[in-house]
């Protein structure tokens, strides 16, 4: 309920092009006759697959073996159980616990187990090549188009990897004893099944230590602790006069901007560095460097720089910060307005020890 406009709209295109595809193939399949029953069966897990796609419930096998089991077990009833009723309430519960052994529960299993008795002679008439053809063939025509449109999207990954890893030492340092590996033990220890894959609870995990440090810091921005005197270049600036800024200021970084001062790249010591390496020729006398960029005066840096660039606006909480320092490895975070503007510099280092004292004020 929490999910943008855009979001929400992108859920629902997305499964109207899934259920064109799913109904042009129902009815070259089956014939027109088919149609209503597929597009129903179809039509709820396009709900899983767009809406809620790094849903457990939602990810290829549990789409693939809960259709292709529940409808199994759907013919089966259909063809040994006479009295329809029967027939209908042993499909769903068996298909059911068929899912939960297999590990592969879809709640439109159910649907397509009690659609498949209700599909009466029908479906009878093509008996369990029913399972084949048309089922599996729409079922896979559906995955084809939750992989092709959820990654497609930014932001989106289908399927979702189910991460156990545990969290990095920068999540342990932050977490102060609230650690991902509590929070996966508790959900284990629940006798009820959690609909939330390991990422999801990693990202819950971070997303609430990062909570945490907003209550604890209260309302700092990231423009109240940012350091302002940046040194800045722009794209033609040679790599010579760029390493000798960064060997004066004693900086890492340097931001590269446009001439409204717009952040464009940035380029740190390291790729200077790895670039001397690459085409320069090693010199063993002292002065290796600066020797070495004397014959880069024309190079821009321009060429080395990386963009885009990850930055985060000065009116943004500073804990918004930490999933980019911890999760990315990077040391520092250009500041910038809405306008793209580059107004500060913020540190890992500075950051952290900025938590550090407030936790330790509290203690």
């Amino acid at each position: 309920h929490t999910l943008t406009h855009r979001e929400k709209f992108v859920s629902s295109m997305m499964a109207f092009v899934a259920m064109v595809l799913v109904g042009l193939v129902s009815v070259k399949t089956v014939g027109a006759q088919g149609f209503p029953f597929m597009v129903a069966s179809m039509g709820a897990s396009s709900v899983l697959l767009f809406a809620v796609p790094h849903s457990p419930l939602s990810q290829p096998w549990p789409l693939l073996g809960g259709h292709l089991i529940s409808t199994f077990i759907g013919v089966t009833c259909l063809l040994y159980i006479p009295e329809p009723v029967m027939a209908a309430a042993a499909a769903v519960s068996l298909s059911i616990a068929g899912m939960h052994i297999a590990r592969c529960l879809h709640p439109p299993g159910g649907a397509v187990a009690l659609a498949t008795v209700l599909g009466g002679q029908h479906v009878a008439a093509l008996g369990y090549s029913f399972v084949v053809y048309p089922v599996m063939v729409n079922t896979l025509v559906m995955l084809a188009a939750a992989w092709l449109l959820n990654n497609a999207m930014p932001g989106r990954r289908y399927p979702v990897k189910d991460q156990r890893r545990s969290e990095t030492e920068g999540w342990r340092e932050l977490g102060y004893g609230f650690s991902g590996e509590g929070m996966r033990a508790a959900v284990a220890s629940m006798d009820e099944f959690v609909d939330v894959s390991g990422e999801q609870l990693n990202k819950l995990y971070q997303a609430t230590v990062v909570q945490m440090r907003k209550r604890q810091l209260g309302d700092v921005r990231c423009e109240l602790v940012m350091r302002r005197d940046v040194a800045t270049v722009n794209e033609a600036t040679p790599l010579p006069q760029a390493w000798r800024l960064l060997q004066h200021r004693t900086i890492k970084v340097l931001p590269v901007v446009d001439t409204q001062n717009r952040l464009k790249g940035i380029v740190a010591l390291t790729d200077l560095a790895d670039y001397l390496m690459q085409n320069v020729s090693p010199f063993p006398e002292n002065g290796f460097v600066e020797h070495s960029l004397s014959g880069l005066q024309k190079t821009p840096i321009g060429l080395i720089m990386t963009t885009p660039v990850t930055s985060i606006n000065s009116n943004s909480h500073v804990a918004d910060a930490l999933p980019v320092f911890v999760e990315r490895g990077i040391g520092h975070l250009p500041v910038v307005t809405d306008n793209g503007v580059v107004v500060g510099m913020l540190s890992r280092t500075d950051l952290f020890t900025l938590l550090q004292q407030e936790w330790l004020q509290r203690d």
